[in-house]
């Protein structure tokens, strides 16, 4: 069971509630077999798509961290403004753009200048965003290194890493395979490369105005936190996150107030701040998806609100999360939809230029990069290496 604040990289509502009240007959018509919904998704996908590219289009040495979150959540509602335009449906920003810097690994989205980063040569910047039509989620996050070179040495390891964890990570999830299948060839991808599978991540399957569903896949499993295993069924669409290090890192909260935050439908309080109703009132816009207080109207009452909404518990904030100072990190996220006869990725972007020196050995995992393997088996550690570009 999840708790309220924690340090996944996204968070669940212990209880996950759609403001729009789908009954079970709608939601069953509601998901990626319906060809209205499927083209909400691509369309969402595809500006998701549009707006990382711009964003990381803008990156580079002297850029405003607070300038590009901004743009991003522009582009986004610029976009979503120019579509279904004879309809009344919910569109927009599905979860704010964060820019984390180096070891801020994710949920860095600045309200003001005093919180504002200006990027230099050699960052590791990760981009993250999120877009949805009408409830439909798509998302997407990359890792990028302000350098014109071609990464190698452990740099290069580590992205040929979360290159080929999300590759197999894809090849795995079809349907009758497993969450913990899916955690397996996680592990296998970063034994290869000598890195990390980070702890605390979920990769959460998305529902209509969901964007971390109950279901879901835990990449690293630890006595303190375990899922149980379920197999995949089609139709389903998930958000995979793969988070790669290239020293052990646990993630931990830093220390300053959240920028985003997500409603808390299934709690009620009678509020008595002028503030805290106003504020309160504001969020409702955003449904149950994720907001930046960036893209409220008052920040001086948005400051003072949220911290009395997040008391009462009608807020759940996402934290800003960090890594070991010795640990570099890449995250790698994108959307994947479980079809009956194929599992296809709709949104996200590959990493950039590296070469590693390692080679991958494992039999096991050589066969779900070339998608030979139906399903995973528990990983044969004494396979006959067999020698491949990393």
């Amino acid at each position: 069971k999840q708790t309220r604040t924690q340090t996944d990289l996204h968070m669940s509502s212990s209880k996950n509630t759609n403001m729009t009240d789908i009954t079970d007959a709608e939601e069953e018509e509601a998901d990626i077999s319906n060809k209205a919904v499927w083209g909400k998704y691509k369309a969402a996908a595809k500006i998701c798509q549009d707006t990382i590219k711009s964003v990381m289009g803008n990156i580079k040495a002297g850029s405003s961290v607070m300038e590009l979150c901004r743009a991003g959540d522009a582009f986004v509602n610029a976009a979503c403004t120019k579509l279904y335009k004879n309809k009344k449906m919910e569109k927009g920003v599905a979860f704010p753009t964060c820019v984390s810097v180096n070891q801020m690994v994710c949920h860095y989205s600045p309200t003001t200048s005093e919180f504002d980063i200006q990027l230099k040569n050699d960052d590791i910047v990760r981009i993250d965003l999120g877009v949805h039509i009408d409830g439909y989620i798509a998302v997407a996050a990359n890792t990028v290194v302000l350098t014109n070179k071609k990464l190698t040495g452990r740099r290069g390891d580590l992205f040929a890493c979360a290159t080929n964890a999300m590759r197999g990570a894809i090849n795995t999830m079809k349907v009758g395979n497993t969450n913990n299948e899916v955690a397996e060839v996680l592990r296998l991808a970063a034994e290869a490369y000598n890195c990390h599978v980070v702890s605390g991540v979920i990769s959460h399957q998305m529902k209509r105005f969901i964007i971390d569903g109950s279901n879901g896949i835990l990449n690293n499993e630890k006595a303190d936190q375990i899922m149980d295993t379920r197999a995949f069924k089609a139709n389903e669409v998930y958000a995979i996150d793969v988070v790669m290090s290239t020293n052990e890192t646990i993630l931990k909260e830093y220390e300053m107030r959240p920028f985003i935050y997500k409603r808390a439908i299934d709690q009620s309080f009678k509020l008595t701040l002028k503030y805290s109703k106003e504020v309160f009132h504001e969020i409702r816009k955003f449904n149950c998806l994720p907001f930046s207080l960036s893209a409220l109207s008052d920040q001086k009452k948005a400051r003072i609100g949220i911290m009395d909404l997040k008391r009462h518990r009608l807020v759940d904030p996402y934290p800003v999360l960090v890594s070991n100072k010795n640990a570099e990190v890449v995250h790698l996220k994108y959307t994947v939809c479980i079809l009956p006869n194929k599992t296809q990725k709709i949104c996200g972007f590959s990493l950039q230029t590296h070469k590693s020196s390692h080679k991958i050995k494992n039999q096991n995992l050589k066969d779900i990069l070339q998608n030979k393997k139906k399903a995973v088996q528990k990983v044969d550690t004494t396979a006959q290496p067999m020698d491949v570009d990393g």
